[in-house]
């Protein structure tokens, strides 16, 4: 049997690591410019966008570290704590372009030739002073959109995270990575396991800066409960997400 989904685990592990040992960047050198950043396929034009700032209470790094915990049961959030999260974890801090003319950006998560295929999506259940549904963060206007996504996708997509983490109702509030794997692998062809590496650097950031100002989180290894995969590379997917919450 030929399928991948079907081979034993050390087949698909081989696999994997072959794949991760030739990748390498395409010559930007009159490489074709990538599209526009993905994440703006993820929110809607129109309505009042919700202002962010990366200005806020911190403590030592040390402190942080020593600090950090998985938290499951959390209470309900504030829109000024998820949105200092997400903006201390996703605003960008510098546009270029590369020399084929290809957009990149310094933002606080790596990111393999500067591309951030990722866009964070907070799901919104109990959050105060933010309606309930999916905001999605612009990082270059370090605002809140409302994203494209339905409130029975959200709905939906919080209880599969809910499920995922054993607990008896959905979080109050979800951060999601979303990711547009043609970002990567127009500069990266063989560079799918990069994206995977991106999400962990990205939610792990998401989690420290959770738990710098006092709030509990929980990353969740769930995938594609937002967006479905599919064989286009351009279309986006949900690759893990962290919960957001006061504690008690």
């Amino acid at each position: 049997m030929n399928d991948p989904e079907h081979a034993a685990p050390h087949t698909q592990l081989a696999a994997a690591l072959t794949e991760a040992h030739r990748i390498r960047p395409v010559p930007t050198s009159g490489t074709p410019a990538r599209a526009p950043f993905c994440g703006s396929k993820l929110w809607q034009d129109g309505g009042t966008p919700i202002p962010v700032t990366d200005i806020g209470p911190t403590s030592p790094f040390a402190d942080t570290v020593a600090r950090r915990r998985s938290v499951r049961l959390l209470g309900p959030p504030s829109l000024s704590q998820v949105g200092l999260v997400v903006a201390r974890a996703g605003l960008t801090h510098r546009n270029a372009c590369d020399t084929a003319g290809a957009p990149v950006a310094q933002r606080a998560a790596p990111s393999a030739g500067a591309r951030h295929p990722l866009t964070l999506i907070i799901l919104a259940r109990d959050v105060a002073d933010l309606p309930p549904g999916g905001w999605a963060l612009d990082p270059d206007a370090a605002v809140l959109r409302r994203s494209v996504h339905t409130h029975d996708a959200v709905d939906h997509a919080l209880a599969q995270i809910g499920d995922a983490m054993h607990i008896p109702q959905p979080p109050p509030a979800v951060v999601v990575a979303a990711g547009c794997p043609h970002t990567t692998l127009s500069r990266y062809p063989d560079g799918i396991s990069l994206l995977w590496r991106e999400v962990g650097a990205q939610l792990m950031l998401i989690h420290l800066a959770a738990t710098d100002i006092g709030l509990g989180s929980c990353l969740v290894g769930t995938c594609a409960v937002l967006h479905p995969v599919t064989d286009d590379p351009s279309a986006p997917v949900d690759l893990g997400a962290v919960a957001l919450g006061t504690t008690a």
